[in-house]
């Protein structure tokens, strides 16, 4: 999801191939915004990261 841009979602099966369909799905998002003149979306408090997490095996499993 990308917040600046309502409506634009999309997701991956890992982390690379959610990066790659994000990328694809902003491209797409920005060239319909163009199409249709409308200004491009400014957000400049939203915050772009990743965060690595570890699960206890007992949460796994449960």
């Amino acid at each position: 999801m990308v917040p600046a841009m309502p409506g634009c979602i999309t997701y991956g099966r890992n982390l690379k191939e959610a990066r790659k369909m994000a990328a694809d799905a902003i491209h797409g998002y920005l060239l319909s915004l163009k199409k249709h003149k409308v200004s491009i979306p400014s957000d400049d408090e939203t915050f772009i990261g990743s965060v690595r997490l570890s699960l206890n095996k007992s949460l796994v499993c449960a």
